[in-house]
């Protein structure tokens, strides 16, 4: 005791201190759990504010239409992690579908598109560059005549071979008078047979019409010519015939499902397209060189309704890089009091509508002596202009060089070497 009461003395402020120190340890205890409790209360504090500003915060989710049919969609809603994902799913969905509209619209513009000579476009090779060349101009006027057949149009019967057959007849009943009776035949026995030749040929035209979805007329095509020159025809060239061509195929396929009812094709006597008698296609020229025309998939075309009567504009007017527009014009015979549903056959045949319509009266008497029958119904004369698209994305692939240039279109890459891969179509 001694001893420890000696070193208390002799080490007496150190032992203070720790006295001192060993005394205040619960109060700063205290003290230090106060304050911490204090923070931990302003903390919690702030985070509640902040989060019930956060919950008053909202979020505009946006989604573009898919087609133009469909709305656009904003939904305002606090931006929760849970809501986040809600909606990256349902524009993950959104984007599928615009997808494959996409997918839908590019097989149905490209649908049944066949070129005319294979091994033609975009450029023959070299060792039959010639050859082809050749091979286009010979069959570039005769390719619509099985156009024409694969929609079961046609034309009235020969008259020249009607006009033989009913000569042979009339010779025959006058022999059989003759033969019957020791004499000529009188006046009144010629008018009877002329009468019944009359009808004869009557029926021998129905008889034809029924058998034809219309009639198209000999030279209907306007812009179909042989090549004249002696020169092979330009790659440009050539590649508007292909194309004219496939715009003259979906004109006759839409004239042949105005015609059609279900599953059966009515003969030109019941339906309301009687007679085809001119197609115009005018066709482009392709010169000079285009800047690469801008493709902007984020955004809607505005339509420019300056150019045209449903406001798309696509070159040369208002260069853009989706797709091209080009016009027909048709003079079609018609039953008056169907023509909504030509429109609409039209409307409903590749991306194809319907854009100016000028009627007048026809006297279908007059059309009786060449062969043309119509049946039933008020017969008009339709003029139409009809416009057709025409996506890019799978016609390129046909294109000359020169075209591509014109049009402003990049060449291809090289083989071997990628390209930056784009979408195949855009919203209208």
């Amino acid at each position: 005791m001694k001893k420890i009461l000696s070193l208390i003395k002799s080490n007496l402020l150190s032992f203070i201190c720790v006295v001192v120190a060993i005394v205040a340890l619960p109060a700063l205890i205290f003290l230090s759990s106060g304050k911490t409790s204090k923070i931990h209360n302003e903390i919690q504090s702030d985070l509640d504010g902040k989060n019930r500003t956060l919950q008053q915060v909202t979020y505009r989710y946006t989604f573009e239409p898919v087609t133009p049919a469909s709305p656009k969609v904003e939904i305002s809603r606090p931006p929760t992690q849970a809501m986040n994902e809600a909606m990256k799913s349902w524009g993950e969905q959104l984007r599928a579908q615009a997808a494959e509209s996409i997918e839908v619209v590019v097989a149905r513009n490209s649908q049944g598109k066949r070129v005319l000579v294979e091994g033609l476009l975009p450029e023959p090779a070299e060792p039959v560059r010639v050859a082809k060349l050749q091979e286009i101009r010979e069959i570039w006027p005769s390719a619509h005549r099985a156009l024409v057949s694969r929609v079961g149009a046609g034309t009235p019967p020969d008259r020249a071979t009607l006009e033989a057959k009913l000569n042979i007849t009339w010779r025959q009943k006058l022999e059989r008078i003759q033969s019957t009776l020791g004499a000529e035949a009188s006046i009144d026995d010629q008018e009877k047979i002329r009468a019944e030749l009359r009808d004869q040929r009557l029926a021998e035209y129905k008889a034809a019409a029924s058998e034809l979805h219309f009639y198209v007329d000999p030279g209907a095509f306007a812009d179909v010519e042989p090549w004249s020159q002696n020169t092979l025809p330009p790659m440009d060239r050539v590649w508007d015939w292909q194309w004219t061509h496939w715009i003259h195929a979906d004109l006759l396929k839409a004239l042949e499902l105005a015609n059609t009812e279900g599953e059966w094709v009515r003969s030109l006597l019941e339906g309301p397209v009687k007679r085809l008698e001119r197609v115009s296609v005018p066709a482009l020229q392709y010169s000079g060189e285009s800047q690469p025309a801008p493709i902007d998939y984020a955004s809607p075309i505005e339509p420019n309704w300056e150019v045209s009567e449903t406001g798309r504009a696509a070159w040369p007017s208002i260069p853009q890089g989706l797709y091209d527009v080009r016009y027909a014009t048709i003079t079609v015979l018609i039953d008056g009091a169907r023509l909504l549903d030509v429109v609409e056959a039209i409307s409903a045949t590749n991306l194809m509508r319907v854009v100016r319509v000028s009627l007048t009266d026809v006297d279908p008497t007059q059309d009786i002596q060449q062969g043309y029958v119509y049946g039933a119904g008020r017969i008009v004369r339709a003029d139409l202009t009809i416009e057709t698209v025409w996506l890019r994305s799978w016609m390129q692939q046909y294109m000359p060089s020169s075209v591509r240039t014109a049009l402003g279109i990049p060449a291809e890459a090289p083989e071997g070497q990628e390209q930056e891969e784009q979408p195949r179509g855009r919203r209208r």
